[in-house]
């Protein structure tokens, strides 16, 4: 298992975890009543997680190898589950308004992997909706096929 740990900026309460050798469209991520509501869009090379505010907001990546590990998240508010396709086997982490040189990369081993999203801290944001303690994990978990 591997852990990442970031600071991302969320711009418009989105980010997103895509395949490096995409080329980068936050178009394709429409937001559907249905996304809304799972605050999740995916795509075959990305995933669009929407957040619960905007601005500086951590975030972890955790990559599992084992495929029948057992997560045990404790105290969420909400989670979300999707699939993602890294054929390069890097992993970037965005952000709508993200210079892609400069976002974080994470190598994989795998080229499939199903996704895991826990929210944390929903009711920590502010009345404006600027502040708070809010987090997110992200586990990859690899497909057996």
């Amino acid at each position: 298992m591997d852990n990442y740990n970031f600071v991302i900026t969320a711009d418009y309460h989105q980010f997103y975890i895509e395949d490096k050798s995409i080329v980068a469209d936050s178009s394709k991520h429409l937001w559907t009543d249905e996304q809304i509501a799972a605050r999740l869009s995916v795509c075959p090379h990305s995933i669009g997680i929407m957040t619960f505010r905007e601005g500086k907001l951590p975030v972890q990546i955790i990559i599992l190898d084992n495929p029948d590990y057992k997560i045990e998240a404790k105290g969420y508010d909400k989670v979300s589950k999707g699939e993602i396709r890294v054929p390069s086997q890097k992993l970037i982490l965005s952000a709508p308004f993200s210079y892609r040189p400069d976002c974080p990369v994470i190598l994989l081993n795998k080229e499939v992997y199903n996704i895991q999203v826990y929210y944390y801290g929903e009711n920590t944001i502010s009345e404006d909706g600027f502040e708070g303690n809010d987090y997110y994990e992200v586990y990859l978990i690899p497909l057996t096929t």
